[in-house]
């Protein structure tokens, strides 16, 4: 078909309006193209944040765990140390027993040769009697002093249990 004035006015219609479209497609294109890259920017720029935010929370935590870690240990070594101190304590006391008992009862080997009358032996049976309630005496304050001594030990360490447990629930409730 021969080009005629109308057809290529048509045809220049439709490649201007072909044109139009593929300016304007491109335009589209490029603003999408625009919005996800912003998108993906902002969603990269939270997720950082997020992580961020994780990673000092991790520390923070950490740090927390490391402190609870170094005071407990720290009340253990006292406590220890206490526990030490006590049983030399419980030792000495009951050192001291022995050593009165063995006293008393060498003398009341010897008294007890020396019986010759039936008041003599009352004497022996009385003093014997007197002995072993001072044996009971000894053994009340070895068990007091260890009773005593144990107690104060193990309560610093039932507290720092205590302060650690309230920490740690705070912390995770914050």
């Amino acid at each position: 078909m021969p080009d005629t004035p109308h057809s290529s006015a048509t045809s220049d219609e439709a490649a201007r309006k072909a044109k139009a479209a593929a300016a304007h497609t491109a335009d589209t294109a490029a603003d999408s193209l625009n919005r996800t890259a912003e998108t993906a920017k902002h969603a990269a720029d939270t997720t950082a944040d997020a992580l961020n935010r994780t990673a000092k929370t991790a520390k923070q935590a950490t740090q927390r765990g490391i402190e609870a870690g170094q005071q407990t240990l720290d009340a253990y070594t006292e406590a220890g140390r206490k526990v030490s101190t006590v049983v030399g304590e419980v030792s000495r006391v009951m050192s001291e027993g022995y050593s009165r008992q063995l006293t008393t009862f060498a003398e009341l080997y010897q008294q007890s040769l020396t019986v010759r009358t039936s008041q003599d032996w009352i004497d022996v049976q009385t003093r014997a009697f007197q002995a072993a309630q001072d044996n009971l005496a000894v053994a009340s304050e070895v068990c007091q002093v260890a009773v005593k001594g144990f107690a104060q030990t193990v309560q610093p360490l039932a507290k720092r249990v205590s302060e650690t447990v309230a920490r740690s629930r705070q912390a995770v409730d914050a």
